[in-house]
């Protein structure tokens, strides 16, 4: 169940390419959040549901009208918007401009999504708790939400465990391998994914959303469910 609160905030997210486009939307929509995703610029004047929205999430570099121009355009029109204008510009004097403009945060690319994802609560007085919690029991090998209980193997809970108590909630690839390694010692990268994509599945029934174990690309996996451990 998700917090009633956040389900009226409906935010705008402005994004060029299809594929970032559709992770974010994905990213928020999973946090609860209305989001209505455009290609450009000119696509938020000829979409009638963008009104009455209480966040931007603009990319500065745009075809046609720019991040920028549109931000100032944006903030002419309704002043109290609150934007976050995301770019892969890291200079100062970009940033500078990017807040002339009347950006209230400056978010470098690639955008991390757990910093994203707190600034729009800090902004709505959302808090961290919600449905997407759960505890993960080890003894019983059961993870437990306000939506389900889910029977997790004893492999499942191990790496479960591992991923909750890990720095931010995020185990590399050949550390998730060796967890593997007393049951099978040719245990392969191509397993592990098969592997994951079930346990994955379990944390999607449970009700913590498709996106709750990520793949870092190249790198290895990351919970991004706020779980405790019992």
């Amino acid at each position: 169940m998700m917090d009633n609160a956040k389900q009226t905030k409906k935010i705008i997210l402005i994004e060029d390419h299809e594929n970032l486009r559709m992770m974010m939307k994905h990213l928020l929509e999973d946090e609860g959040f209305n989001v209505i995703a455009l290609e450009c610029a000119e696509d938020f004047d000829d979409e009638p549901k963008t009104k009455d929205a209480d966040a931007y999430i603009v990319d500065l570099t745009l075809p046609g009208e720019d991040g920028l121009n549109f931000v100032k355009r944006l903030k002419n029109s309704h002043p109290s918007s609150f934007v976050v204008l995301t770019t892969a510009r890291s200079k100062v004097e970009d940033r500078i401009l990017g807040y002339s403009t009347g950006a209230n945060v400056y978010l470098p690319k690639p955008v991390e999504p757990s910093e994203l994802i707190s600034i729009l609560r800090s902004q709505f007085n959302l808090s961290t708790k919600s449905g997407k919690e759960g505890t993960l029991d080890v003894q019983s090998q059961i993870l437990k939400t306000n939506l389900a209980e889910i029977e997790l193997s004893f492999i499942e809970t191990l790496i479960l465990s591992k991923l909750i108590s890990a720095e931010s909630q995020m185990l590399e690839s050949w550390q998730l391998i060796a967890l593997y390694s007393d049951e099978n010692d040719n245990f392969s990268l191509e397993a592990l994914q098969m592997r994951l994509s079930r346990l994955r599945k379990k944390l999607k029934d449970a009700g913590l959303g498709k996106r709750a174990l990520r793949s870092e690309r190249g790198i290895g996996y990351k919970l991004t469910s706020s779980l405790i451990l019992n």
